[in-house]
């Protein structure tokens, strides 16, 4: 009887997982398409439901974005993205970027530049291998 329960255990665990990473990557705005160092992004973040499936996916990535005004704290959208190394070579670029975006890279140290209403920003990072680093922009 054990031999039977455990393999259906671990396929009822399995299909249910599934079907949450599904219901992530729905609600989630869009996927950016990765550049060299940066192996996935995604970025989301527009209302209830993105913003879940945001914090839910968060541990599958070492590097979150945050793009907000700087009074009121509201997010803000459509975000022009950039990052380099430190040698300056550009290894990821989108554009039309949601309030939240998360990267899984190298780890390493790099220049983020983020452009909203023709106003620019730079900040540098260093990403580790493991846990999230939360860089935050302001306008």
């Amino acid at each position: 009887m054990k031999k039977f329960i455990r393999p259906f255990l671990l396929l009822i665990s399995l299909y249910f997982g599934f079907l949450s990473v599904s219901f992530s990557t729905d609600t989630v705005s869009h996927a950016v398409q990765p550049g060299r160092g940066v192996e996935n992004a995604i970025s989301g973040g527009v209302g209830e439901e993105q913003r879940q499936a945001i914090r839910q996916m968060r541990k599958k990535y070492n590097l979150q974005i945050t793009f907000a005004k700087k009074v009121t704290g509201s997010y803000v959208a459509d975000v022009h993205v950039n990052i380099h190394n430190m040698s300056g070579e550009e290894l990821f670029e989108a554009d039309g970027v949601n309030p939240v975006l998360l990267v899984k890279m190298a780890p390493g140290k790099y220049r983020i530049t983020a452009d909203y209403e023709g106003k620019s920003q730079s900040k540098s990072v260093t990403v580790n291998r493991k846990g999230l680093k939360e860089l935050t922009f302001y306008w």
